[in-house]
C-alpha cells in the first residue's frame, strides 16, 4: 500500500470518529442547549458572561417560637445551705407546641425540682436558672427568683436516687438515704412513699419500686415529683424529693404515624427449665385511645458465633401464624394482656435469642408495632466456668444473700438490691 493511500485512510477514520463524537454530544445535550465549541470566539465570550439561572429555593419550615414563662415559684424565702427548696415552673408556647414543653431547673430536668444552694467565696449563692424548651429544643432561660441562703445546715437530709429496672419498660427503683449532719444518729423505722402519679406505698426498707406504664403519654415528656418521708417511730422524721423526668415513647412514635405495643417479660430475667426450655410470660399493652388488632408476626432466631472472634450466622427470619402464637389478638385501650412464649434452647444450642415482631393496626388505621424477646439464660455458675471468690467479706455477703433469698445462687443484681435495702450490713 502506498504512503499516500495509507494517509487517506487515516484521515477518513479520524473524520468518522469526530462525526460520531459530535452526534453523541448532540444526542446527550439537554433540549435548547448550545455547545460552546460550535460558537464563534465572540459568541463564546458573550455566552460565558451570561449568569447561570438561580437554583430553586427550598421550602422553609416555620421557625419555632421560644416558650413564654408563666410561673416560677420558689417554696421557701430562706433556707440553710444544702436544704431543699422546691422550685416549680410552667410555660406556654405561642405557636401550638405546648405538647413538646419540658424544663430544667438549676441544671436538673423537671417542672418541679428540689434545689439545693450553697454560699460561694463571695458570701453569695451561685445564681441559678430555669430553662423552658419547646419543639426542636428552642429554649428560653430566666434567672430563678432570689431567696436567702443562710450560713447553717439542716440537722439531717434525705437524698433520693433512682434507677431504671433491668429488662423493664417503665419500672423504676427509688432509694432513700438519710444523712445525719449534726452527729445525732437517726434510724428510720419505716418509709412513706408518694410516687407522683397518685400511688402511695409504705416500706420497712429504704427501697421502693414503682411501675409507670399506665401514664397517658399525650405529651413529649412527663414530669413528676417523687416524695419520701423516713420516720423513726419516736416522732422524728425527714423528707426528701426527687424530680422524675420521663420521655414518652408512645408520643414520639405516634407523631411518626406508628402506635407502640409495649411488652415486658415477667419475671424480668429468663429461667431455663430442666428440659432446656425457656417459658416466658409477657405483659402486652398500648397507650392509644382505640383498640389495636394484631394482624401478623415475624420470628427471628439469633445465633452465637461458631468460634470466638468469628462472625455469627445471619438471623433466621420467618413469618409465623400470630393466631396460634397469641391468646389474644385484640388489645383494648387501658388493658394489659398476658401472653406466654416458650423456646427449646437445648434443641438449638447455637441460638442465643428469639424475637417475635408483632404487627398490628388500630381501629383508626394507624400501624402498630411491638416486640417479644426470649433470651437464653446465662449458664449457672460452676467451678469450671467461674472464677472462685476468695474475699472472706464477699463470701459472707453471698452466703447471707443466699439465706435471705432462699436461693442456691445469687446474682450481682440480688446483692446490689439487698445492699440498698440495708440487709447485708
Amino acid at each position: 500500500m502506498s504512503t499516500r493511500r495509507r494517509a487517506l485512510i487515516v484521515c477518513a477514520i479520524a473524520l468518522i470518529a469526530a462525526s460520531v463524537a459530535l452526534l453523541r454530544r448532540e444526542r446527550d445535550a439537554p433540549a435548547g442547549s448550545v455547545d460552546a465549541a460550535t460558537l464563534l470566539p465572540g459568541q463564546q465570550a458573550e455566552a460565558a458572561a451570561q449568569p447561570l439561572p438561580a437554583p430553586p429555593t427550598p421550602a422553609r419550615t416555620p421557625a419555632v417560637a421560644p416558650p413564654v414563662f408563666d410561673l416560677v415559684r420558689v417554696e421557701k424565702d430562706e433556707v440553710c445551705e444544702g436544704e431543699e427548696n422546691l422550685v416549680a415552673v410552667h410555660a406556654h408556647t405561642t405557636d401550638g407546641n405546648d405538647a413538646f414543653l419540658h424544663y430544667t431547673v438549676a441544671g436538673e430536668a423537671g417542672a418541679q425540682v428540689p434545689v439545693r444552694a450553697y454560699v460561694g467565696r463571695d458570701g453569695k449563692p451561685v445564681q441559678q436558672y430555669a430553662v423552658a424548651f419547646s419543639r426542636d429544643n428552642v429554649a428560653t432561660r430566666i434567672e430563678l427568683p432570689p431567696y436567702r441562703v443562710k450560713n447553717c445546715r439542716p440537722s439531717r437530709m434525705l437524698v433520693v436516687t433512682m434507677r431504671m429496672m433491668p429488662n423493664s419498660v417503665a419500672e423504676r427503683e427509688f432509694t432513700a438515704t438519710v444523712q445525719s449532719l449534726d452527729g445525732i444518729p437517726f434510724t428510720p423505722a419505716w418509709y412513706e412513699w408518694d410516687f407522683g402519679d397518685g400511688s402511695l406505698d409504705a416500706t420497712a426498707d429504704p427501697v421502693a419500686t414503682h411501675d409507670y406504664s399506665g401514664l397517658a403519654q399525650k405529651t413529649a415528656f412527663t414530669d413528676l415529683i417523687v416524695k419520701v418521708k423516713a420516720l423513726d417511730g419516736g416522732g422524728q422524721s425527714v423528707e426528701g424529693r426527687f424530680p422524675l423526668h420521663i420521655r414518652n415513647v408512645a408520643f414520639d412514635t405516634r407523631r411518626r404515624g406508628m402506635a407502640t405495643l409495649f411488652t415486658q417479660p415477667t419475671p424480668r430475667f429468663p429461667a431455663m427449665g430442666p428440659d432446656g426450655v425457656v417459658r416466658q410470660k409477657f405483659r402486652v399493652w398500648h397507650l392509644e385511645d382505640v383498640p389495636v388488632q394484631i394482624t401478623g408476626a415475624t420470628m427471628s432466631r439469633l445465633f452465637l458465633p461458631e468460634s470466638p472472634g468469628s462472625a455469627p450466622a445471619p438471623p433466621d427470619v420467618a413469618a409465623i401464624d400470630h393466631t396460634s402464637l397469641l391468646r389474644q389478638i385484640e388489645l383494648p385501650p387501658g388493658v394489659v394482656r398476658e401472653e406466654s412464649l416458650e423456646f427449646d434452647f437445648a434443641a438449638l444450642p447455637t441460638v442465643y435469642a428469639v424475637t417475635v415482631e408483632l404487627q398490628g393496626i388500630t381501629s383508626a388505621g394507624t400501624p402498630a408495632r411491638g416486640q417479644l424477646t426470649i433470651l437464653r439464660p446465662q449458664p449457672r455458675p460452676t467451678r469450671e466456668n467461674s472464677v472462685p471468690i476468695e474475699d472472706p467479706a464477699m463470701i459472707l455477703k453471698i452466703r447471707r444473700a443466699m439465706a435471705i433469698l432462699k436461693q442456691d445462687t445469687v446474682s450481682q443484681e440480688d446483692l446490689s438490691r439487698l445492699e440498698r435495702e440495708g440487709k447485708l450490713q
